[in-house]
């Protein structure tokens, strides 16, 4: 074989190896997925709550959120000066006895809820602007709220 027929050879070779993989390129990709067993995902239950609770400035407010930040399972409290309304976070099932331990440690804060009162001595304990009037209606029922 001489020089001319082996430099046409390769050349023949590499245009057909260029050729066939320029068109693999083209050609569809065939993905395997393994499978594998379902997997229950579990997620956590949030659950919202709002009530009223008696109480007048941002001290209270600090107060009152640590309180019910307290009580287990609670992820989140925010109570507002202005509506006199706790909105709680919780990470699981709110039963009776979750909204009762919230209500109560609010209380023994020295803050009336809707559910419960503040015992005088721990009011007594508040700070003077922290004073509020016992007298004030708090209801999540916007109409009776602060009057």
């Amino acid at each position: 074989m001489n020089n001319k027929n082996i430099k046409t050879s390769i050349l023949a070779f590499v245009i057909a190896f260029s050729l066939s993989s320029c068109a693999n390129k083209n050609a569809p990709k065939v993905i395997e997925i393994a499978t594998t067993p379902e997997i229950q995902l579990t997620s956590e239950i949030k659950s919202d709550i709002t009530f009223g609770v008696r109480g007048n400035c941002g001290m209270c407010k600090s107060t009152i959120e640590t309180a019910a930040m307290s009580v287990n399972g609670v992820d989140n409290a925010s109570w507002s000066t202005e509506s006199k309304l706790i909105n709680i976070n919780v990470n699981s099932d709110v039963n009776d006895a979750m909204l009762n331990d919230i209500h109560v440690a609010i209380a023994k804060s020295g803050y009336d809820t809707e559910l419960s009162l503040a015992v005088v001595e721990d009011y007594n304990k508040l700070p003077m602007c922290c004073k509020y009037d016992r007298e004030m209606i708090i209801s999540v029922n916007s109409n009776d709220i602060a009057q």
